[in-house]
């Protein structure tokens, strides 16, 4: 299939769509001048044949019965020179008036010239008029002898010429300046688009924009620009989560690494003597290491394999009530109260990956709240959803960190400190489990006031 660009279809089609346009109103308005200028003429030949008729009548004394011969001479030479000339004839058929041969031959003359100015519409035509008296007793046959049906003059043709030559020159203006319009239009709306382009393939090649496209007056391509700017952002955003990912995964893994490299060298050089305790330590390195790379590999799973959910009906506040009273221990020993607000309220989940969810939560809440502090896991419901909020009087996290917190290994401690003891990646399993019932995890914080992490499922 041939690809033709915006503008080139634009002015393409607009042309072609001009010229039937254009085309039609020019062919419709010639047809209907045409048709009301015969009208014209023909009512002006029928004026013509009856004013001679009127004039011959005048020639004709009722009182003495007889004609005027010479006053019919001067008809005759009236109207030849429009290419007309008449016989008349009494009752019996008798030739009252006969023009000579000269003034024949005149307006044989003037017919001949009508005829080469319009010969498809000019032919020798006769209109016979019986004439009467005012008693209206017929008194004689008038032959009036003319060109017709349309008798065209210099002047009518010479309005037709310039009717059609007129009607031309308006129609190719107006092709024109609708070409130019149409060219302008084209070029106003492929010059944004054409630079949308340049910025989609820097997207598409992985660079991000180095400034953002201006907006434009067209609604829809400024949907498209912002849309595109917003791509660039979150590209953006997504390129330095992508590099301190990277980073994240390095640190975990060297810290461990290192350890070990140490130990073994330590042991294998003779200055450690190998004992249990040591090879406990890299053995408690080794497995740190496991549970990162299974941690990774879960959320992964969890992504890809969605449909393998095991739902079924439970009783969430039993299942919130257990979880609360295996923290139970924890939550004491911090000085911390957990309290849990749960109408009855059965949900369709997977109950284990739920559980998981909470006991991530609860699990940072307890690592986050100072001692002193309260953590509540509240439920509520409505005709579409079941509502899950984890509030805490913890420390809070900064509104940049929040649209990061569920992604993989990021941990809001930039330093990558180790107080918490985490590896940053219960939260990113967290809204995979989540996800993949089909709803929703968010988080609603300020720094020194505590965090509100909002769960919504929908029900089944």
């Amino acid at each position: 299939m041939k690809k033709r660009t915006i503008k080139t279809q634009l002015i393409f089609g607009f042309a072609a769509l001009s010229i039937l346009i254009i085309g039609s109103i020019s062919l419709i308005t010639f047809f209907l001048m045409n048709t009301h200028f015969q009208t014209y003429i023909l009512e002006k030949q029928r004026e013509m044949l009856k004013q001679t008729e009127h004039s011959v009548m005048l020639a004709h004394n009722e009182e003495t019965k007889s004609w005027d011969t010479k006053r019919l001479e001067q008809i005759n030479e009236s109207i030849a020179s429009k290419g007309q000339w008449f016989i008349l004839l009494d009752v019996t058929g008798n030739v009252i008036f006969t023009p000579s041969e000269a003034a024949q031959k005149e307006s044989q003359k003037e017919q001949d010239k009508l005829k080469k100015m319009n010969p498809r519409e000019t032919e020798e035509a006769t209109k016979i008029f019986k004439l009467r008296d005012s008693t209206d007793a017929e008194i004689a046959t008038l032959d009036i002898h003319y060109i017709g049906p349309l008798n065209y003059t210099k002047h009518d043709l010479a309005f037709i010429r310039d009717m059609k030559t007129n009607l031309i020159v308006v129609s190719i203006s107006a092709f024109l300046f609708l070409i130019f319009i149409v060219t302008w239009m084209s070029k106003r709306l492929s010059e944004p688009l054409e630079k949308l382009n340049e910025k989609t393939k820097e997207l598409a090649e992985g660079h991000q924009l180095e400034t953002m496209l201006p907006e434009s007056s067209t609604i829809e391509i400024n949907e498209l620009v912002l849309s595109i700017n917003e791509l660039s952002k979150r590209l953006g955003k997504q390129n330095e989560l992508r590099n301190r990912l990277t980073s994240d995964i390095a640190h975990e893994l060297r810290t461990p690494l290192t350890t070990i490299k140490a130990h073994i060298e330590a042991m294998y050089d003779g200055i450690w003597p190998i004992t249990k305790e040591r090879l406990k330590s890299c053995y408690e390195e080794v497995d740190r290491l496991t549970r990162l790379i299974g941690n990774i590999e879960k959320i992964t799973e969890l992504e890809s394999h969605i449909e393998n959910l095991n739902l079924r009906p439970f009783h969430l506040k039993n299942m919130l009530c257990a979880i609360r009273d295996n923290f139970e221990a924890q939550y004491e020993a911090k000085k911390i109260s957990l309290e849990v607000i749960s109408p009855e309220i059965s949900l369709v989940a997977d109950e284990d990956k739920m559980r998981q969810v909470i006991t991530n939560l609860l699990a940072n809440a307890l690592k986050f709240t100072p001692p002193s502090g309260k953590v509540i896991v509240q439920v509520t419901e409505n005709d579409l959803e079941v509502i899950i909020k984890v509030m805490d009087t913890g420390v809070g996290i900064a509104k940049e960190e929040q649209e990061h917190i569920f992604n993989r290994l990021y941990r809001t401690d930039l330093s990558r400190a180790t107080i918490s003891g985490g590896q940053g990646i219960g939260l990113a399993i967290a809204r995979a489990i989540i996800r993949a019932h089909k709803g929703n995890i968010r988080v609603e914080s300020e720094l020194g006031k505590g965090s509100i992490f909002i769960i919504t499922l929908p029900k089944i």
